[in-house]
């Protein structure tokens, strides 16, 4: 196991006690960890992994700006996916301090125009970076439940949001 670079995990509830037993994967590039019932304490192990170059973390509604803060502490970081995460406006303004960072996967997140405007100046500043970001129409309601998460939304009124 000390030789492994890629580790997917996606769908199951590790949780934070699953974080801390895979931080000690210290050989590790690429980590997926969507939908894995993660919370901040559990990006807390994760950050201290200094070998990450790819991480995927979304779906993961217990993260939030305080995740962010650890995640901004991974200066090796290349890719981070946190869609559908709890990160606000400002968790953003933590994330957007990653120098190493060309890929950011911010759909989803709870932004109010502030938030959007530090993801667009990041953006602007790094001809480099890759940003992607939807912002959830109000009609949206996040059920949390591990593994799987369900969205529910009325569709007349999501395709109404973006008509506007």
């Amino acid at each position: 196991m000390k030789t492994l670079k890629t580790l997917i995990l996606n769908d199951n509830p590790i949780g934070q006690l699953g974080a801390a037993l895979i931080s000690k994967l210290t050989n590790l590039r690429e980590l997926n960890l969507t939908n894995t019932c993660m919370n901040d304490k559990g990006v807390e192990y994760i950050s201290k992994m200094a070998s990450l170059r790819d991480l995927q973390i979304g779906t993961n509604h217990m993260i939030t700006k305080l995740g962010a803060l650890y995640l901004s502490q991974m200066k090796n970081l290349q890719r981070l996916s946190v869609p559908a995460t709890s990160i606000n406006d400002q968790g953003v303004e933590f994330l957007v301090n990653l120098d190493s960072l060309q890929y950011l996967d911010a759909r989803g997140l709870p932004l109010s125009i502030r938030g959007l405007e530090t993801l667009l100046e990041y953006k602007t500043k790094h001809n480099t970076i890759q940003v992607e970001h939807i912002p959830i129409p109000p009609t949206i309601q996040f059920i949390p439940c591990c593994p799987i998460t369900f969205f529910q939304y009325r569709f007349d009124e999501y395709n109404n949001y973006f008509d506007q």
